[in-house]
Order: C-alpha cells, then sequence, then structure tokens
C-alpha cells in the first residue's frame, strides 16, 4: 500500500477477532478497505458482507467470489466490478460505495482475462487511487504467475509515473512456501 501525498497518512487496522484488516486514509474522511477470501460469496456470506457494510466500509476486495449467471451479487448503494472465473470456482470483486466516483480500468495488460483480476480507478479528494484485487489459484503454472507479476507491475508503473496517486492491491496470492513478515518474505523449504 502507498501513497505519495505525504499529508495523506496510512493506517493500517488488523482486528485479531477477524482476518479481515480494514486500511485507512487518515484524513477529515477515512476510506474504509476490507478484503476476504469467500470461498463461494453464496447468500448468507453475502448478508454477512452487507452487515460489514454498516460500519461504512467504502472498498471490499473479494477472491473466490465463484459468482455465476445466477448468483445473486447486488449490495444495495455499491457498484460492483468483477470477473467470474469460466468453470467452477475463483473469480474476483470490487464493491465500492456509491458515494465514491470510481470505473473499471480497461488495460490491455490489466484486463488480461486468462488470469483472475479486476482493477477499478477511484476518485477521493481530488486523488486517483488505483486498486486491484487479484488471485493466483495453488499449484498454478509459471506462465500464469508470471501474467500476474506482470499485471502487478503494470500497476506499480503507473503509480511511479504518478498516474495515480495512489495504489492498493488486494488478494490471494497461494504462495504456500513463503512466510510474510514485517522485514519481507522468508521461503519455507518443506523438504
Amino acid at each position: 500500500l502507498s501513497n505519495k501525498n505525504n499529508n495523506n497518512n496510512l493506517s493500517y487496522n488488523n482486528n485479531n477477532n477477524n482476518n479481515n484488516p480494514i486500511i485507512n486514509f487518515s484524513n477529515e474522511k477515512s476510506l474504509k478497505f476490507l478484503y476476504t477470501n469467500a470461498t463461494s460469496l453464496n447468500s448468507s456470506k453475502l448478508d454477512e458482507l452487507k452487515l460489514y457494510c454498516l460500519n461504512d466500509i467504502d472498498i471490499i476486495g473479494i477472491t473466490e467470489t465463484w459468482f455465476t449467471d445466477k448468483s445473486s451479487t447486488v449490495i444495495d448503494n455499491y457498484n460492483l466490478y468483477n470477473k467470474n472465473r469460466n468453470g467452477i470456482g475463483g473469480g474476483v470483486a470490487i464493491y465500492v460505495s456509491n458515494k465514491l466516483t470510481s470505473i473499471e480500468i480497461n488495460d490491455t495488460i490489466l484486463n488480461d482475462s486468462s488470469i483472475e483480476q479486476i482493477w477499478c480507478k477511484i476518485i477521493f479528494k481530488n486523488e486517483t487511487i488505483l486498486v486491484g484485487c487479484l488471485y493466483r489459484p495453488p499449484l498454478i503454472d509459471s506462465d500464469y504467475t508470471n501474467k500476474l507479476l506482470n499485471s502487478i507491475r503494470t500497476a506499480s508503473n503507473l503509480y511511479q509515473k504518478k498516474l495515480v496517486n495512489s495504489l492498493v492491491i488486494m488478494g490471494d496470492m497461494n504462495f504456500r512456501n513463503i512466510n510474510w513478515t514485517d522485514d519481507g518474505p522468508i521461503y519455507k523449504n518443506n523438504a
């Protein structure tokens, strides 16, 4: 998570009672982000997600939505950006409060349909925030991983070139042999 404007402090709140961190931009009015891996966002999980929305969550990233053409996906007062997997499982989604101006990104790399990703741009207090939600299934080939990394590089380049003010990437990368620490990733050898 990055922010080029030093006047906007970022805070990361992880409530130990659940695994859903909320990221706040410390301003008069903060943006609240929520990420979860739903492993099927069925109607009961969607109802639970709607309860989170009562806490003024602005942006929600979800992996493994498992949406189909028959899925109920509507959350009142939120715009939905999503990409469903062709077949069973997977899928990614970003819900954005309709209080915010948002549009889906139409970049060739950020819209590569061969990987599970969705990107949108959000305008908040005259700042542009690029938000992505990505999913890398376990036991996937290196070509998929390289395409996913290429998308992350593309988003990072947009930020580095100051075409967006902030970049938020949410998702499940399923790198099971990496222990993610504050000091950086540590590879664990299972042999």
